[in-house]
């Protein structure tokens, strides 16, 4: 059996490294490689100045147009992907996630994480609840 190296593949840019984390660091796709970059530069690839200052907030449904549990981790593990773009490390970006379902809650806040990995985490640690979305005008 041979053992494949993602990072031999990963070219990251303005000093960057290669790194994979372990399945601990990582549950749900651990084999996945990213960047860690040098200092005022972000990204996947860090190819983004990381002098930019950014609040994302994501707005999630959590109904029944959701379709299932499955597909509900699907779009948060898709969260946390999308994560991995944004230089969280270098305090320039700040994130926050409300879902609506019922209710419309704040999941987390913009200064409840200052880290990819907890951030990811806290996607992955959100609950389906598949109730009515109340969206008529």
């Amino acid at each position: 059996m041979s053992y494949f190296d993602p990072c031999a593949t990963v070219q990251c840019e303005n000093g960057g490294t290669c790194m994979r984390p372990t399945e601990s660091q990582y549950p749900i796709d651990y084999y996945k490689e990213w960047c860690k970059c040098a200092n005022d530069w972000s990204g996947a690839y860090c190819t983004c100045a990381g002098t930019t200052q950014r609040n994302v907030i994501f707005l999630l449904g959590n109904t029944p147009s959701v379709g299932n549990q499955s597909n509900y981790d699907k779009m948060m593990k898709l969260c946390g992907d999308i994560v991995d773009d944004f230089g969280i490390e270098s305090n320039n970006t700040q994130v926050a996630a409300v879902t609506f379902g019922g209710t419309p809650k704040i999941a987390f806040g913009f200064a409840s994480y200052r880290n990819r990995q907890q951030i990811k985490n806290a996607f992955l640690s959100l609950s389906y609840s598949s109730a009515p979305a109340f969206l008529g005008a």
